[in-house]
């Protein structure tokens, strides 16, 4: 749930108490996280694994291989390899 969906079923309960209004809080408690009902295991590897140096030195040695291409290499989505090459991930 991001801050601001929480920041507001916060508020929603805090009215509901203040209210005593047993509706506001029925509605706060819908805005609780839901736990996955079925979740896929990773199907690629983490940048963690994978030393993010590695991936930036295959990117230079085959400039011709797109973000696709070398996260294929390392079993690595494209935003990983684009993290790694950037050097967001160290």
């Amino acid at each position: 749930m991001s801050y601001r969906m929480e920041r507001i079923r916060k508020q929603l309960e805090e009215l509901a108490i203040e209210h005593d209004d047993i509706r506001l809080m029925a509605i706060a408690e819908e805005l609780h996280n839901r736990k996955p009902v079925r979740r896929a295991p990773p199907q690629r590897e983490t940048l963690v694994s994978v030393h993010p140096e590695a991936v930036r030195l295959y990117a230079k040695d085959h400039p011709d291989l797109d973000y696709v291409g070398i996260g294929a290499h390392f079993n690595l989505n494209a935003g990983r390899v684009s993290e790694a090459v950037a050097g967001k991930r160290t």
